[in-house]
């Protein structure tokens, strides 16, 4: 009985193990579908779901390749940067295979997002710019050029930062992408402010900040309406300024960031001074000089020591260079990222 049992299981198991294996194989296509599906609705989820995925059982090109470049877009939109590495170097192993160069262009400015959030200034350029050699379409330049006006910016290189921010809403006319639009006016308006063409800053915040409101973007919308309550301000437009205060305060509140919060203070005190001549206490100074230190953008930090400091008689210290100076990831460590930095594939 017990011989005959054995070789009953033995014969089912044999019978039955290729159904189980291609249903293993469907479960694990389902599952990269279904994270696909709620990768922007519900990163957290999309996360869970690649987990229950033994990546080492994937059998084809595509099914790898789309797994790791959903981990990378999870851990992106989780900001859990540390759990992208190894599904890079995986990937920029396959480079040869189509359904990565299927992926090319997306692979590669998500590694440039990767490193700018690393603090990896050069690296990511360096990607970015492969990036846009791949890039096929507006709305892939459109991105691209706007990440790479981004870091300019954060050198202070200016008149390099203008022209890919100009470049970036080219393409986003060309499109028609209101919030794409809003974003490159917003750009160009702290271009302006950089060059002291404060006029010209209040028009192209004023066109963001409609658009914004149009593609129902808030935190866009909070952040271009901020800035526009700085150019009224210094504008002397005391009427405009306080016709978009109300709108601009609410939004400052139900977001409640640090850093915004900080620079509508400095903003709203410097219209007090310039619109009504008030003169801040010591306290309320010195409350202004620790809220400045919760910005994190030397550019804005620059601004704010260009424009505002001195009328609300407050000495402040900019971030210091270090944090302009750019790191680097080892690439002797790293022979997937050199490859990928010197566009060689």
């Amino acid at each position: 009985m017990t011989i005959s049992r054995f070789v009953l299981t033995l014969f089912l198991s044999t019978f039955i193990s290729p159904a189980f294996a291609e249903k293993a194989v469907q479960n694990d296509e389902y599952r990269i579908n279904e994270a696909a599906y709620f990768l922007n609705s519900n990163p957290r989820k999309a996360s869970l779901l690649l987990k229950k995925i033994d990546p080492v059982k994937l059998k084809t090109d595509e099914l790898i390749i789309e797994y790791h470049h959903l981990s990378i877009l999870a851990s992106l939109l989780l900001h859990e940067e540390q759990a992208s590495e190894p599904s890079f170097a995986l990937l920029f192993s396959m480079v040869e295979s189509k359904s990565f160069q299927d992926k090319r262009f997306n692979i590669l400015y998500n590694l440039g997002v990767w490193l700018r959030r690393g603090g990896y200034y050069s690296q990511s350029e360096s990607a970015l710019l492969c990036a846009l050699r791949s890039a096929n379409n507006a709305a892939d330049k459109m991105k691209t050029l706007n990440s790479l006006g981004g870091i300019a910016r954060h050198y202070g290189k200016n008149i390099q930062a203008q022209d890919y921010f100009q470049r970036t809403l080219e393409q986003a006319k060309k499109v028609e992408n209101s919030k794409a639009i809003a974003i490159s006016n917003n750009n160009l308006g702290v271009m302006a402010f950089e060059f002291n063409q404060i006029e010209k800053a209040n028009g192209f915040f004023k066109v963001a900040y409609r658009n914004f409101q149009i593609s129902q973007y808030e935190s866009g919308e909070l952040n271009s309406g901020i800035n526009l309550l700085f150019t009224f301000a210094l504008l002397e437009d005391h009427d405009m300024y306080n016709r978009a205060l109300p709108r601009v305060k609410e939004l400052v509140d139900k977001y409640n960031s640090d850093a915004k919060n900080a620079y509508f203070a400095w903003v709203n005190a410097f219209s007090e001074v310039q619109l009504s001549g008030y003169k801040h206490t010591t306290v309320q100074r010195g409350v202004l000089k620790q809220k400045f230190e919760s910005i994190d953008e030397a550019g804005l930090q620059r601004l704010l020591q260009k424009y505002i400091a001195k009328p609300l008689e407050i000495e402040v210290a900019l971030l210091p260079k270090k944090a302009l100076g750019t790191k680097s990831l080892s690439i002797e460590a790293r022979p997937w990222l050199k490859k990928a930095i010197e566009c060689n594939f």
